[in-house]
Protein backbone atom coordinates (compact mmCIF):
# COMPACT_ATOMS: atom_id res chain seq x y z
CA UNK A 1 0.00 0.00 0.00
CA UNK A 2 1.79 3.18 -1.33
CA UNK A 3 -1.20 6.04 -0.32
CA UNK A 4 0.10 9.00 0.77
CA UNK A 5 -1.83 8.23 4.34
CA UNK A 6 0.49 5.10 4.73
CA UNK A 7 3.68 6.83 3.65
CA UNK A 8 3.25 9.24 6.41
CA UNK A 9 2.24 6.95 8.95
CA UNK A 10 5.77 5.44 8.16
CA UNK A 11 7.79 8.30 8.58
CA UNK A 12 5.94 9.11 11.48
CA UNK A 13 6.65 5.37 12.85
CA UNK A 14 10.68 6.56 12.10
CA UNK A 15 10.82 9.64 14.07
CA UNK A 16 9.41 8.31 17.29
CA UNK A 17 11.22 5.27 17.17
CA UNK A 18 14.34 7.60 16.90
CA UNK A 19 13.13 9.66 19.68
CA UNK A 20 12.71 7.03 21.83
CA UNK A 21 16.00 5.47 21.21
CA UNK A 22 14.91 2.37 19.63
CA UNK A 23 17.20 -0.83 19.48
CA UNK A 24 16.52 -1.35 15.43
CA UNK A 25 19.17 -0.10 13.45
CA UNK A 26 18.59 2.98 10.90
CA UNK A 27 18.84 1.63 7.86
CA UNK A 28 21.99 3.39 6.01
CA UNK A 29 20.83 5.87 3.51
CA UNK A 30 21.50 5.06 -0.50
CA UNK A 31 25.10 6.38 -1.91
CA UNK A 32 24.57 8.73 -5.01
CA UNK A 33 25.04 6.17 -8.05
CA UNK A 34 28.91 7.12 -9.47
CA UNK A 35 28.81 9.11 -12.86
CA UNK A 36 27.64 7.22 -16.01
CA UNK A 37 30.44 6.34 -18.55
CA UNK A 38 31.23 9.45 -20.63
CA UNK A 39 30.06 12.32 -18.05
CA UNK A 40 33.13 14.39 -17.32
CA UNK A 41 33.25 17.94 -15.67
CA UNK A 42 34.81 20.88 -17.91
CA UNK A 43 38.06 20.32 -16.29
CA UNK A 44 38.38 16.54 -17.33
CA UNK A 45 37.24 16.85 -20.89
CA UNK A 46 39.69 20.16 -21.17
CA UNK A 47 42.27 17.53 -19.51
CA UNK A 48 41.62 14.85 -21.79
CA UNK A 49 42.01 16.93 -24.79
CA UNK A 50 45.30 18.40 -23.92
CA UNK A 51 46.05 14.82 -23.63
CA UNK A 52 45.19 13.50 -26.91
CA UNK A 53 46.83 16.73 -28.36
CA UNK A 54 50.16 14.80 -28.13
CA UNK A 55 48.82 11.84 -29.95
CA UNK A 56 50.78 11.52 -33.68
CA UNK A 57 47.38 10.91 -35.29
CA UNK A 58 46.29 14.09 -36.83
CA UNK A 59 42.61 13.36 -36.85
CA UNK A 60 42.38 13.04 -33.11
CA UNK A 61 44.37 16.39 -32.11
CA UNK A 62 42.10 17.78 -34.59
CA UNK A 63 39.20 16.56 -32.94
CA UNK A 64 40.24 18.02 -29.57
CA UNK A 65 41.09 21.20 -30.93
CA UNK A 66 37.37 21.61 -32.07
CA UNK A 67 36.49 20.29 -28.66
CA UNK A 68 38.21 22.68 -26.87
CA UNK A 69 36.99 25.27 -28.82
CA UNK A 70 33.19 25.16 -27.06
CA UNK A 71 35.27 26.07 -23.30
CA UNK A 72 36.51 29.51 -23.00
CA UNK A 73 38.90 28.63 -19.88
CA UNK A 74 42.67 29.68 -19.90
CA UNK A 75 43.68 25.86 -19.90
CA UNK A 76 41.41 25.47 -23.52
CA UNK A 77 42.96 28.50 -24.75
CA UNK A 78 46.96 27.53 -24.04
CA UNK A 79 46.10 24.53 -25.51
CA UNK A 80 44.37 26.09 -28.93
CA UNK A 81 47.49 28.49 -28.86
CA UNK A 82 50.11 25.81 -29.05
CA UNK A 83 47.84 24.65 -31.86
CA UNK A 84 48.57 27.91 -34.13
CA UNK A 85 52.24 26.50 -34.11
CA UNK A 86 51.10 22.79 -35.07
CA UNK A 87 53.37 21.42 -37.86
CA UNK A 88 50.53 20.01 -40.15
CA UNK A 89 48.17 22.56 -41.68
CA UNK A 90 44.89 21.15 -40.79
CA UNK A 91 45.31 21.40 -36.81
CA UNK A 92 46.29 25.00 -37.51
CA UNK A 93 42.94 25.81 -39.21
CA UNK A 94 40.98 24.00 -36.99
CA UNK A 95 42.84 25.93 -34.18
CA UNK A 96 41.81 29.07 -35.98
CA UNK A 97 38.10 27.87 -36.91
CA UNK A 98 37.70 27.36 -32.97
CA UNK A 99 38.94 31.08 -32.15
CA UNK A 100 37.23 32.40 -34.87
CA UNK A 101 34.12 31.11 -33.37
CA UNK A 102 34.50 32.84 -30.00
CA UNK A 103 32.66 35.91 -29.12
CA UNK A 104 36.07 37.61 -28.89
CA UNK A 105 39.39 36.57 -29.54
CA UNK A 106 41.41 35.78 -26.28
CA UNK A 107 44.64 38.86 -26.41
CA UNK A 108 46.79 36.18 -26.21
CA UNK A 109 45.82 34.79 -29.60
CA UNK A 110 46.32 37.86 -31.57
CA UNK A 111 49.83 37.90 -32.80
CA UNK A 112 50.18 34.59 -33.64
CA UNK A 113 46.89 34.57 -35.47
CA UNK A 114 48.52 38.02 -37.37
CA UNK A 115 51.60 35.95 -38.51
CA UNK A 116 49.76 33.23 -40.04
CA UNK A 117 48.71 35.70 -43.38
CA UNK A 118 51.71 34.60 -43.95
CA UNK A 119 51.49 31.00 -43.76
CA UNK A 120 52.59 28.22 -46.29
CA UNK A 121 48.89 27.24 -46.63
CA UNK A 122 46.62 28.86 -48.60
CA UNK A 123 43.00 27.62 -46.41
CA UNK A 124 45.16 28.90 -43.46
CA UNK A 125 45.63 31.94 -44.88
CA UNK A 126 42.45 32.93 -45.87
CA UNK A 127 40.85 32.22 -42.36
CA UNK A 128 43.59 34.25 -40.38
CA UNK A 129 42.43 37.22 -42.77
CA UNK A 130 39.17 37.08 -42.80
CA UNK A 131 39.42 37.54 -38.45
CA UNK A 132 41.55 40.79 -39.27
CA UNK A 133 38.81 43.35 -38.90
CA UNK A 134 38.76 42.32 -35.17
CA UNK A 135 42.56 41.75 -34.93
CA UNK A 136 43.09 45.34 -36.44
CA UNK A 137 40.38 47.22 -34.41
CA UNK A 138 42.40 46.08 -31.24
CA UNK A 139 45.88 47.09 -32.65
CA UNK A 140 44.34 50.05 -33.75
CA UNK A 141 43.14 50.95 -30.06
CA UNK A 142 46.36 49.68 -28.92
CA UNK A 143 44.66 46.59 -26.93
CA UNK A 144 45.97 43.37 -26.80
CA UNK A 145 49.32 43.47 -28.98
CA UNK A 146 50.87 41.44 -26.68
CA UNK A 147 54.41 40.31 -26.77
CA UNK A 148 55.53 36.34 -26.33
CA UNK A 149 58.20 35.84 -24.32
CA UNK A 150 60.02 33.16 -27.18
CA UNK A 151 59.34 30.21 -26.49
CA UNK A 152 56.22 28.89 -28.70
CA UNK A 153 55.14 26.63 -25.94
CA UNK A 154 54.87 29.07 -23.20
CA UNK A 155 51.75 30.96 -22.63
CA UNK A 156 52.41 34.71 -24.26
CA UNK A 157 53.25 37.43 -21.32
CA UNK A 158 50.63 40.32 -21.01
CA UNK A 159 53.50 43.00 -21.69
CA UNK A 160 51.83 45.35 -23.78
CA UNK A 161 53.91 46.14 -27.34
CA UNK A 162 53.94 49.91 -27.68
CA UNK A 163 51.56 51.11 -30.23
CA UNK A 164 54.22 52.39 -32.77
CA UNK A 165 55.91 49.32 -32.57
CA UNK A 166 52.94 46.97 -32.64
CA UNK A 167 51.79 49.27 -36.21
CA UNK A 168 55.16 48.90 -37.70
CA UNK A 169 54.97 44.75 -36.98
CA UNK A 170 51.92 44.72 -38.56
CA UNK A 171 51.81 47.11 -41.33
CA UNK A 172 54.70 44.96 -42.70
CA UNK A 173 52.63 41.40 -42.15
CA UNK A 174 49.92 43.20 -44.31
CA UNK A 175 52.10 44.62 -46.86
CA UNK A 176 53.52 41.51 -47.47
CA UNK A 177 50.21 39.99 -47.90
CA UNK A 178 49.20 42.12 -50.41
CA UNK A 179 52.02 40.39 -52.54
CA UNK A 180 49.78 36.84 -51.92
CA UNK A 181 48.99 34.57 -55.23
CA UNK A 182 45.28 34.08 -53.52
CA UNK A 183 43.08 37.31 -54.72
CA UNK A 184 40.87 35.85 -51.15
CA UNK A 185 43.68 36.85 -48.81
CA UNK A 186 44.24 40.63 -50.92
CA UNK A 187 40.80 40.94 -50.55
CA UNK A 188 40.15 40.60 -47.16
CA UNK A 189 43.37 42.43 -46.23
CA UNK A 190 42.19 45.41 -48.61
CA UNK A 191 38.60 45.26 -46.88
CA UNK A 192 39.96 44.99 -43.19
CA UNK A 193 42.25 48.08 -43.45
CA UNK A 194 39.48 50.61 -42.99
CA UNK A 195 40.25 50.27 -39.05
CA UNK A 196 43.91 51.43 -39.94
CA UNK A 197 44.24 54.10 -42.87
CA UNK A 198 47.37 54.23 -43.72
CA UNK A 199 48.89 51.10 -42.46
CA UNK A 200 49.52 49.96 -46.09
CA UNK A 201 51.91 51.07 -48.55
CA UNK A 202 50.45 53.55 -50.86
CA UNK A 203 52.95 52.28 -54.18
CA UNK A 204 51.77 48.19 -52.99
CA UNK A 205 47.86 49.15 -53.06
CA UNK A 206 48.20 50.78 -56.73
CA UNK A 207 50.05 47.87 -57.53
CA UNK A 208 46.47 45.88 -57.02
CA UNK A 209 44.97 47.97 -59.72
CA UNK A 210 46.20 45.49 -62.41
CA UNK A 211 44.95 42.99 -60.62
CA UNK A 212 42.13 40.77 -63.34
CA UNK A 213 40.00 40.37 -60.04
CA UNK A 214 37.41 43.55 -60.42
CA UNK A 215 36.87 43.17 -56.59
CA UNK A 216 40.42 43.56 -55.52
CA UNK A 217 40.12 46.99 -58.09
CA UNK A 218 37.42 48.31 -56.54
CA UNK A 219 39.26 47.93 -52.77
CA UNK A 220 42.07 49.08 -53.68
CA UNK A 221 40.83 52.42 -55.04
CA UNK A 222 38.50 52.79 -52.01
CA UNK A 223 42.08 52.39 -49.95
CA UNK A 224 43.42 54.82 -51.63
CA UNK A 225 40.23 57.70 -50.83
CA UNK A 226 40.94 56.84 -47.97
CA UNK A 227 44.90 57.31 -47.86
CA UNK A 228 47.17 60.53 -47.90
CA UNK A 229 48.42 61.08 -51.03
CA UNK A 230 51.70 62.90 -51.62
CA UNK A 231 53.20 62.42 -54.88
CA UNK A 232 49.81 63.73 -56.14
CA UNK A 233 50.80 63.95 -59.78
CA UNK A 234 52.52 60.27 -60.02
CA UNK A 235 49.52 58.74 -58.22
CA UNK A 236 46.93 60.47 -60.93
CA UNK A 237 48.91 59.33 -63.50
CA UNK A 238 48.57 55.66 -62.27
CA UNK A 239 45.13 55.97 -61.49
CA UNK A 240 44.43 57.44 -65.50
CA UNK A 241 44.29 54.44 -67.59
CA UNK A 242 42.00 52.94 -64.94
CA UNK A 243 39.39 55.47 -66.92
CA UNK A 244 39.29 53.23 -69.41
CA UNK A 245 38.25 50.23 -67.08
CA UNK A 246 35.65 48.15 -68.61
CA UNK A 247 33.50 47.71 -64.92
CA UNK A 248 31.34 50.66 -64.36
CA UNK A 249 31.98 50.26 -60.42
CA UNK A 250 35.51 50.55 -60.95
CA UNK A 251 35.48 54.12 -62.60
CA UNK A 252 33.00 55.34 -60.08
CA UNK A 253 35.38 54.40 -57.16
CA UNK A 254 38.30 56.21 -59.56
CA UNK A 255 36.58 59.28 -59.06
CA UNK A 256 36.71 59.63 -55.36
CA UNK A 257 40.50 58.36 -55.38
CA UNK A 258 41.54 60.58 -57.48
CA UNK A 259 39.98 63.85 -54.98
CA UNK A 260 43.04 62.88 -53.15
CA UNK A 261 45.51 64.13 -55.81
CA UNK A 262 43.94 67.59 -55.67
CA UNK A 263 44.25 69.80 -58.60
CA UNK A 264 46.18 66.77 -60.36
CA UNK A 265 43.21 64.45 -60.43
CA UNK A 266 40.82 67.22 -62.53
CA UNK A 267 42.18 66.62 -65.63
CA UNK A 268 41.37 62.52 -65.35
CA UNK A 269 37.77 63.65 -63.42
CA UNK A 270 36.30 65.86 -66.37
CA UNK A 271 37.07 63.07 -68.42
CA UNK A 272 35.26 60.79 -66.28
CA UNK A 273 32.23 63.80 -66.42
CA UNK A 274 31.75 62.00 -69.42
CA UNK A 275 31.44 59.08 -69.05
CA UNK A 276 28.58 57.32 -71.02
CA UNK A 277 27.69 55.59 -67.39
CA UNK A 278 24.98 57.52 -65.49
CA UNK A 279 26.69 57.14 -62.11
CA UNK A 280 30.38 57.65 -62.67
CA UNK A 281 29.56 60.90 -64.25
CA UNK A 282 27.66 62.09 -61.52
CA UNK A 283 30.53 61.20 -58.82
CA UNK A 284 32.98 62.36 -61.09
CA UNK A 285 30.91 66.00 -61.53
CA UNK A 286 30.61 65.66 -56.98
CA UNK A 287 34.12 65.89 -56.94
CA UNK A 288 35.03 68.28 -59.29
CA UNK A 289 32.62 70.77 -57.10
CA UNK A 290 34.17 69.97 -53.95
CA UNK A 291 37.65 70.79 -55.77
CA UNK A 292 36.35 74.28 -56.82
CA UNK A 293 37.22 73.50 -60.63
CA UNK A 294 35.61 76.03 -62.90
CA UNK A 295 34.48 73.82 -65.36
CA UNK A 296 32.04 72.40 -62.43
CA UNK A 297 29.10 74.56 -62.45
CA UNK A 298 28.17 74.12 -66.46
CA UNK A 299 28.35 70.19 -65.70
CA UNK A 300 26.64 70.30 -62.80
CA UNK A 301 23.84 72.13 -64.61
CA UNK A 302 24.01 69.40 -67.23
CA UNK A 303 23.49 66.67 -64.98
CA UNK A 304 20.90 67.92 -63.15
CA UNK A 305 19.06 68.28 -66.27
CA UNK A 306 20.07 64.66 -67.32
CA UNK A 307 17.21 61.93 -67.06
CA UNK A 308 19.40 59.16 -67.26
CA UNK A 309 21.08 60.03 -64.05
CA UNK A 310 19.29 58.81 -60.96
CA UNK A 311 16.77 60.88 -59.26
CA UNK A 312 17.85 60.35 -55.76
CA UNK A 313 21.53 61.82 -56.60
CA UNK A 314 20.52 64.58 -58.42
CA UNK A 315 18.22 65.49 -55.57
CA UNK A 316 21.89 65.21 -53.55
CA UNK A 317 23.47 67.46 -56.00
CA UNK A 318 20.87 70.26 -56.45
CA UNK A 319 22.06 71.59 -52.97
CA UNK A 320 25.75 72.04 -54.28
CA UNK A 321 24.59 74.86 -56.26
CA UNK A 322 24.77 77.22 -53.80
CA UNK A 323 28.73 77.22 -54.30
CA UNK A 324 28.26 78.72 -57.58
CA UNK A 325 27.19 82.61 -58.65
CA UNK A 326 26.00 83.19 -61.63
CA UNK A 327 21.87 82.19 -62.95
CA UNK A 328 21.75 79.81 -60.50
CA UNK A 329 18.09 80.88 -59.48
CA UNK A 330 16.82 80.59 -63.02
CA UNK A 331 18.55 76.83 -63.19
CA UNK A 332 16.86 76.06 -59.78
CA UNK A 333 13.29 77.79 -60.37
CA UNK A 334 13.48 76.18 -63.53
CA UNK A 335 13.91 72.26 -61.25
CA UNK A 336 11.37 73.48 -58.79
CA UNK A 337 8.91 73.03 -61.84
CA UNK A 338 9.71 70.29 -63.71
CA UNK A 339 11.33 66.68 -63.52
CA UNK A 340 11.07 63.69 -60.62
CA UNK A 341 9.74 65.07 -56.97
CA UNK A 342 13.09 64.46 -54.90
CA UNK A 343 15.00 66.88 -57.34
CA UNK A 344 11.89 69.53 -57.50
CA UNK A 345 11.67 69.69 -53.80
CA UNK A 346 15.14 69.86 -53.24
CA UNK A 347 15.53 73.17 -55.95
CA UNK A 348 12.19 74.38 -53.56
CA UNK A 349 14.20 74.11 -50.47
CA UNK A 350 17.23 75.42 -51.69
CA UNK A 351 15.72 78.76 -53.28
CA UNK A 352 14.83 79.19 -49.51
CA UNK A 353 18.90 79.32 -48.66
CA UNK A 354 19.87 82.29 -47.11
CA UNK A 355 22.29 82.50 -50.12
CA UNK A 356 20.06 83.63 -52.59
CA UNK A 357 18.23 86.36 -50.44
CA UNK A 358 18.61 88.92 -52.47
CA UNK A 359 17.44 86.72 -55.67
CA UNK A 360 14.93 84.69 -54.25
CA UNK A 361 11.75 84.34 -55.68
CA UNK A 362 8.74 85.94 -54.57
CA UNK A 363 6.34 84.20 -51.70
CA UNK A 364 4.00 83.85 -54.80
CA UNK A 365 6.05 81.34 -56.40
CA UNK A 366 6.08 79.19 -53.26
CA UNK A 367 2.70 80.10 -52.37
CA UNK A 368 1.16 78.43 -55.44
CA UNK A 369 4.00 75.20 -54.95
CA UNK A 370 1.64 74.82 -51.70
CA UNK A 371 -1.34 73.48 -53.94
CA UNK A 372 1.00 70.82 -55.52
CA UNK A 373 -0.44 67.10 -55.04
CA UNK A 374 2.32 65.90 -53.86
CA UNK A 375 3.31 66.46 -50.05
CA UNK A 376 7.01 66.40 -50.60
CA UNK A 377 6.31 69.22 -52.99
CA UNK A 378 4.40 71.16 -50.61
CA UNK A 379 6.56 70.69 -47.27
CA UNK A 380 9.61 72.05 -49.64
CA UNK A 381 7.48 75.08 -50.52
CA UNK A 382 6.21 75.79 -46.46
CA UNK A 383 10.04 75.34 -45.62
CA UNK A 384 10.80 77.84 -48.48
CA UNK A 385 8.27 80.20 -48.00
CA UNK A 386 8.87 81.22 -44.51
CA UNK A 387 12.07 81.49 -45.25
CA UNK A 388 11.73 84.25 -47.19
CA UNK A 389 8.58 85.92 -45.64
CA UNK A 390 8.39 84.40 -42.00
CA UNK A 391 5.32 86.66 -41.79
CA UNK A 392 1.91 86.27 -43.96
CA UNK A 393 -0.20 88.89 -44.74
CA UNK A 394 -4.28 88.16 -43.65
CA UNK A 395 -5.09 87.68 -47.17
CA UNK A 396 -2.62 84.62 -47.23
CA UNK A 397 -3.40 83.37 -44.14
CA UNK A 398 -7.00 83.08 -44.93
CA UNK A 399 -6.38 81.49 -47.90
CA UNK A 400 -3.85 78.25 -46.68
CA UNK A 401 -6.14 78.14 -43.63
CA UNK A 402 -8.58 76.94 -46.50
CA UNK A 403 -6.34 74.51 -48.35
CA UNK A 404 -7.45 71.36 -48.98
CA UNK A 405 -4.50 69.82 -47.50
CA UNK A 406 -4.37 69.64 -43.70
CA UNK A 407 -0.28 69.92 -43.66
CA UNK A 408 -0.79 73.54 -45.23
CA UNK A 409 -3.03 74.41 -42.88
CA UNK A 410 -1.39 73.14 -40.01
CA UNK A 411 1.95 74.71 -41.14
CA UNK A 412 0.27 78.27 -41.51
CA UNK A 413 -0.99 78.50 -38.10
CA UNK A 414 2.31 78.65 -36.76
CA UNK A 415 2.99 82.18 -38.61
CA UNK A 416 -0.75 83.21 -37.64
CA UNK A 417 -0.15 84.40 -34.33
CA UNK A 418 2.25 87.18 -36.06
CA UNK A 419 -1.01 88.69 -37.05
CA UNK A 420 -2.98 91.38 -35.36
CA UNK A 421 -4.85 89.73 -32.15
CA UNK A 422 -8.31 90.20 -33.44
CA UNK A 423 -7.73 88.47 -37.05
CA UNK A 424 -5.15 85.97 -35.81
CA UNK A 425 -8.22 85.16 -32.85
CA UNK A 426 -10.70 84.49 -35.41
CA UNK A 427 -8.40 82.39 -37.73
CA UNK A 428 -7.16 79.93 -34.90
CA UNK A 429 -10.85 79.65 -33.45
CA UNK A 430 -11.91 78.36 -37.05
CA UNK A 431 -8.96 76.25 -37.21
CA UNK A 432 -9.66 74.54 -33.66
CA UNK A 433 -13.56 73.13 -35.13
CA UNK A 434 -11.02 71.63 -38.59
CA UNK A 435 -11.72 68.06 -39.62
CA UNK A 436 -8.29 67.19 -39.22
CA UNK A 437 -6.83 66.72 -35.16
CA UNK A 438 -3.54 67.77 -35.61
CA UNK A 439 -4.98 71.32 -37.04
CA UNK A 440 -6.82 71.10 -34.08
CA UNK A 441 -4.30 70.92 -31.34
CA UNK A 442 -1.79 73.50 -33.32
CA UNK A 443 -4.72 75.60 -33.19
CA UNK A 444 -5.29 75.15 -29.62
CA UNK A 445 -1.59 75.39 -28.62
CA UNK A 446 -0.95 78.57 -30.62
CA UNK A 447 -3.47 80.10 -28.75
CA UNK A 448 -2.06 79.42 -25.65
CA UNK A 449 1.74 80.52 -27.29
CA UNK A 450 0.27 83.81 -28.58
CA UNK A 451 -1.98 84.36 -25.70
CA UNK A 452 -4.79 85.77 -27.40
CA UNK A 453 -7.95 86.99 -25.84
CA UNK A 454 -9.83 84.59 -23.76
CA UNK A 455 -7.31 81.54 -24.83
CA UNK A 456 -8.20 80.20 -20.85
CA UNK A 457 -11.82 79.85 -21.39
CA UNK A 458 -11.32 78.03 -24.84
CA UNK A 459 -8.90 75.51 -23.98
CA UNK A 460 -10.97 74.54 -20.81
CA UNK A 461 -13.95 74.10 -23.12
CA UNK A 462 -11.10 71.79 -25.06
CA UNK A 463 -10.41 69.80 -21.87
CA UNK A 464 -14.39 68.51 -22.12
CA UNK A 465 -13.54 67.41 -25.69
CA UNK A 466 -14.06 63.91 -26.56
CA UNK A 467 -10.65 63.20 -27.85
CA UNK A 468 -8.08 62.41 -25.50
CA UNK A 469 -5.14 64.18 -27.58
CA UNK A 470 -7.15 67.57 -27.66
CA UNK A 471 -7.60 67.57 -23.36
CA UNK A 472 -3.60 66.68 -23.80
CA UNK A 473 -2.56 69.61 -25.80
CA UNK A 474 -5.08 72.10 -23.88
CA UNK A 475 -4.39 71.22 -20.75
CA UNK A 476 -0.43 71.58 -21.80
CA UNK A 477 -1.44 74.90 -23.14
CA UNK A 478 -3.15 75.90 -19.71
CA UNK A 479 0.13 74.96 -17.72
CA UNK A 480 2.62 76.54 -20.60
CA UNK A 481 5.10 79.22 -19.16
CA UNK A 482 3.91 81.54 -16.31
CA UNK A 483 0.17 80.54 -15.78
CA UNK A 484 -2.32 82.87 -15.87
CA UNK A 485 -4.85 83.37 -12.60
CA UNK A 486 -7.67 82.51 -15.02
CA UNK A 487 -5.21 79.39 -16.05
CA UNK A 488 -4.91 78.16 -12.85
CA UNK A 489 -9.05 79.01 -12.01
CA UNK A 490 -9.78 76.38 -14.66
CA UNK A 491 -6.64 73.57 -13.49
CA UNK A 492 -8.70 74.02 -10.19
CA UNK A 493 -12.35 73.23 -11.31
CA UNK A 494 -11.10 70.57 -13.50
CA UNK A 495 -8.71 68.59 -10.71
CA UNK A 496 -12.40 68.23 -9.29
CA UNK A 497 -13.70 66.04 -11.54
CA UNK A 498 -11.37 64.68 -13.31
CA UNK A 499 -11.27 60.56 -12.40
CA UNK A 500 -8.27 59.91 -14.46
CA UNK A 501 -5.32 59.24 -11.68
CA UNK A 502 -2.70 60.18 -14.15
CA UNK A 503 -4.46 63.33 -15.64
CA UNK A 504 -5.25 64.24 -11.82
CA UNK A 505 -1.69 63.89 -11.23
CA UNK A 506 -0.43 66.14 -14.20
CA UNK A 507 -2.64 69.00 -13.14
CA UNK A 508 -1.76 69.37 -9.73
CA UNK A 509 1.82 69.21 -11.07
CA UNK A 510 0.73 72.58 -13.52
CA UNK A 511 -0.56 73.62 -10.21
CA UNK A 512 2.44 73.27 -8.08
CA UNK A 513 4.56 74.72 -10.90
CA UNK A 514 1.95 77.85 -11.16
CA UNK A 515 2.06 78.56 -7.15
CA UNK A 516 6.17 78.36 -7.33
CA UNK A 517 5.98 80.72 -9.96
CA UNK A 518 3.44 83.35 -8.65
CA UNK A 519 5.70 82.67 -5.28
CA UNK A 520 2.93 81.27 -2.95
CA UNK A 521 4.63 78.87 -2.40
CA UNK A 522 8.32 78.15 -0.82
CA UNK A 523 10.72 75.76 -2.09
CA UNK A 524 11.69 73.23 1.11
CA UNK A 525 15.65 74.38 2.16
CA UNK A 526 17.56 71.22 2.56
CA UNK A 527 18.73 72.31 6.34
CA UNK A 528 22.84 72.46 6.50
CA UNK A 529 24.20 70.08 8.54
CA UNK A 530 27.52 71.37 10.54
CA UNK A 531 30.06 69.52 11.91
CA UNK A 532 30.17 69.27 16.17
CA UNK A 533 32.70 71.55 17.69
CA UNK A 534 35.46 70.14 19.57
CA UNK A 535 35.23 71.48 23.56
CA UNK A 536 37.88 73.49 24.19
CA UNK A 537 40.68 71.95 26.16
Amino acid sequence: MNSPVAQFRRIVAVVLLGCMGAAQPVAEPEQPAAPAPGHETEAETVARCLKEMASPDVQARRRAILVLGKYENPQADAGLLAALGDEDAQIRRSALVSFSERRGIPLAAQNRILELIADPDVHVRRIASSMLPELLFRTRLSVGAVETDGDDDAPPSRRLVPPAKADDRVGTLLNEALKDSDPTVVKNVLAAVSTMPGSLGLDRVLDCLASPDREIRVLALQVVRRSPVRKEKTVADQLAPLTKDTDETVRRELAGALSRCGAAGIPVLRTLAEDPAPAVRAEACRQLVLLEDESSPALLAKLLVDPAVDEDIRAQLVGQLVLFDGPVVELLRKLAGEGPASVRAAAIRTLGNRRFAQQAPPPDFFLALLADPQLEIRTAAVNGLFAVSPRLSEEDARRLCRSKYPDVRQACLGHVRLLPAPQAQEILLDACLDDDLDVRCTALLQLAIARIPDWEDILAQSLQDPDPRVRATALNGLGLGRSSPKAVAHLVEYLKTCDDPDTADQVRRLLGRAQRQNGTTTRPIRPVVRPPVAPNP
